[in-house]
């Protein structure tokens, strides 16, 4: 009887022992996920490279939320937070024209349930020259501005979206960030 009693007690010993491994497993890596921050600084005293064919300097004092940035060579994303503003850009490729692009963006806005356009389209200019289209939209508790540009066969999408008042403060550095979109295979 000892020597059951015994293996007995080895099998409970070893089998509290896994549990422990799994519940610290199950409760330590969510914690530990958490504690690591989704946004980091980035630098913006230099081009951020968005895809492998387009950079933006970001605003000063912008963090990228890497849980939603995903450089890839011909399609990207990044997203920028200033504040309680989100600053997003996308690139694709783009068989099509500049007002095709912006009548895309626009319906990708409208199809988010309470997301609307909201006054008219302005023609805009990066840095580099390239034209676009920029315009507003309002969300719920929120308002926006979006922009698109294409050139080269690329299409950037930036949009921009906070608060009134934290937008409002934003906007001028946002401007300028968007303004430094480059194209480095511009035609």
């Amino acid at each position: 009887m000892g020597r059951a009693r015994a293996r007995l007690i080895h099998n409970l010993l070893g089998s509290l022992a896994v549990l422990s491994i799994l519940l610290g497993l199950g409760v330590g890596l969510p914690a530990l996920n958490r504690s690591i921050p989704n946004a980091k600084p980035v630098a913006t005293d230099r081009p951020y490279l968005v895809d492998g064919n387009v950079s933006v300097v970001p605003p000063p004092g912008a963090a990228l939320d890497v849980t939603n940035t995903r450089p890839v060579e011909d399609r990207g994303a990044a997203l920028f937070l200033l504040g309680g503003v989100r600053y997003a850009l996308t690139t694709q490729p783009c068989d099509g024209g500049l007002d095709e692009a912006a009548a895309d963006l626009r319906r990708k806005i409208t199809s988010v349930h309470g997301y609307q356009i909201t006054g008219r389209e302005v023609p805009v200019r990066t840095a580099q020259g390239v034209p676009g289209w920029q315009g507003g939209y309002s969300s719920p508790g929120r308002v926006g501005q979006y922009t698109v540009f294409v050139a080269g066969g690329t299409a950037v999408e930036a949009t921009i979206a906070g608060a009134d008042p934290d937008l409002h403060a934003a906007l001028p550095a946002l401007q300028t960030s968007i303004a430094s979109i480059f194209f480095l295979d511009r035609p």
